[in-house]
């Protein structure tokens, strides 16, 4: 089933909607990659099955409001939604993003290398977020834990939610600015990636 016919379908109020849905939940050219996704993320395999359940279902339901044009690229706009629902999914959980990951197939060897490597590589990072100032420091820190514009904006004591993202916007253009220059740091996060 292509992608315009899957939408097609969600949009009805027949079986076939039933059939794009079911389709859509089945086929291992989207469950895979976004599975993998939360995987990466140190999901588990029950929580992954879930969230790609409320995935397909939220994906559904915007296609039948009227929320989703196609453009091309089903995958993508999934990837996207993943995302978003994960962190609320993280959020709900208190915040603790990725800390109660228990994988038992890491040999203790290799989790001290980890350790180590990522005790480096947040050092590099928190040294880079200091040199942005305290208030850049404080929105991206919040932010990458999952904390959205309202909550930071209340912390912090900033104006409006649209001043954060902008704030937020102008922090992390500077940091990047300021990663793409030091070649060390730059290799480790490449590294990082794999």
């Amino acid at each position: 089933m292509s992608e315009t016919e899957i939408i097609q379908k969600l949009k009805s109020n027949t079986m076939d909607h039933d059939s794009a849905l079911s389709h859509l939940y089945e086929s291992k050219a989207y469950q895979t990659p976004i599975k993998n996704l939360l995987k990466s993320k140190g999901i588990s395999n029950t929580d992954t099955d879930t969230l790609w359940t409320d995935i397909v279902i939220r994906f559904s339901t915007l296609v039948r409001n009227g929320k989703y044009t196609h453009q091309d690229n089903l995958l993508g706009f999934l990837f996207n939604l993943s995302r978003y629902i994960l962190l609320n999914f993280l959020r709900q959980k208190g915040k603790h993003v990725f800390n109660d990951i228990e994988d038992h197939e890491f040999v203790e060897e290799k989790i001290h290398h980890y350790e180590i490597y990522n005790t480096e590589l947040k050092a590099m990072l928190s040294m880079q977020l200091s040199l942005l100032g305290q208030t850049c420091k404080q929105i991206l820190e919040l932010w990458s834990n999952a904390y959205s514009m309202r909550e930071i904006k209340e912390k912090l004591n900033i104006a409006s939610e649209s001043a954060v993202r902008k704030r937020k916007h102008i922090c992390l253009k500077k940091l990047l600015h300021n990663i793409e220059s030091k070649t060390d740091l730059k290799e480790i996060l490449k590294s990082y990636e794999r």
